[in-house]
């Protein structure tokens, strides 16, 4: 027995985009090492922000999508 194909909503799969992933294990990377200036842990703060936010929403989607399988 096989499952049918889930279709998962965009904002369950959307990501970073390329430039903010790379800007955030930049200054994740310099806050490890304790090289971070004050503008950079401001600009690491926002952009931990911006992922907590687009985690969030995949998480209301998904449970969104899901909750609708079950009608």
């Amino acid at each position: 027995m096989s499952l049918p194909p889930i279709r998962l909503p965009k904002a369950v799969i959307s990501t970073l985009p390329k430039d903010q992933s790379t800007a955030y294990r930049l200054l994740s990377t310099k806050r490890k090492n304790g090289s971070l200036t004050s503008a950079e842990h401001h600009k690491l703060l926002e952009l931990s922000d911006v992922i907590e936010t687009l985690h969030a929403r995949r998480v209301q989607s998904l449970i969104s999508s899901l909750s609708h399988t079950e009608d």
